[in-house]
C-alpha cells in the first residue's frame, strides 16, 4: 500500500495577465503589410516624369497600376486581361454569355470593358486622387476602382473558366 504524502502549498505557475499572442511570434504580418513594401510614406509624381507603377493579382487576375500627375492631383489608372474570348467553334454559348456579360458590364459599371484587336478581355478604370498619394491610399485606390466592377468581374469570369490560365506562363 501507498502512502501519500501531504504537500505544502503549491506554487502558482499560471500567470494572471493575459496569453501573449502566438502570432507576432511565428511571424505573422498584417494582411497589408504596408511597412514591409519599404516605399516612401508619399508619393508626389512630378510633372513630366514616368508613372510610379506596380502590378498585382485581383481574383487571380493579373492587373497594373499606374500613378501620374495629373492637373493639380494624381490619376490611378488600373488595367487588367482576363484572357481570349472564346472562339465560336470552340465555345458559341460560352462567347454569346461572356459577349453579354461585358455589354451588361459595359451598362451598369463606370469600369471600361472591351475587346482588344486580338479578341483579350479587358478592364480599365481610373480614380482621381489629391497629391501626395500615400501607399495606402493607392492600395484603397485600386480596390475601388475593380470594386466598381467586381460583380461582373466575377461572373466573366465564371463564364470564361480557370482564372489561374490567364496569367502567362514565365518564359
Amino acid at each position: 500500500m501507498h502512502r501519500l504524502e501531504k504537500a505544502g502549498p503549491m506554487d502558482c505557475i499560471a500567470s494572471t495577465s493575459p496569453p501573449a499572442s502566438p502570432l507576432p511570434a511565428a511571424g505573422a504580418a498584417s494582411p497589408i503589410a504596408l511597412e514591409r513594401l519599404e516605399l516612401p510614406r508619399a508619393i508626389d509624381p512630378a510633372e513630366g516624369a514616368r508613372p510610379f507603377t506596380f502590378r498585382f493579382l485581383w481574383r487571380d487576375v493579373p492587373f497594373s497600376g499606374a500613378l501620374a500627375r495629373h492637373g493639380a492631383g494624381a490619376r490611378l489608372t488600373i488595367s487588367g486581361e482576363l484572357g481570349p474570348l472564346p472562339f465560336t467553334a470552340e465555345a458559341a454559348q460560352r462567347r454569346q454569355r461572356a459577349l453579354r456579360t461585358i455589354t451588361a458590364a459595359c451598362h451598369w459599371t463606370e469600369l471600361d470593358w472591351r475587346l482588344t484587336p486580338s479578341q483579350d478581355i479587358a478592364v480599365s478604370g481610373a480614380l482621381d486622387l489629391p497629391r501626395p498619394v500615400s501607399p495606402a491610399a493607392m492600395i484603397a485606390g485600386a480596390v475601388g476602382v475593380l470594386a466598381r466592377g467586381d460583380a461582373y468581374l466575377a461572373l466573366l469570369l465564371d463564364v470564361l473558366g480557370d482564372a489561374a490560365s490567364l496569367i502567362p506562363a514565365a518564359a
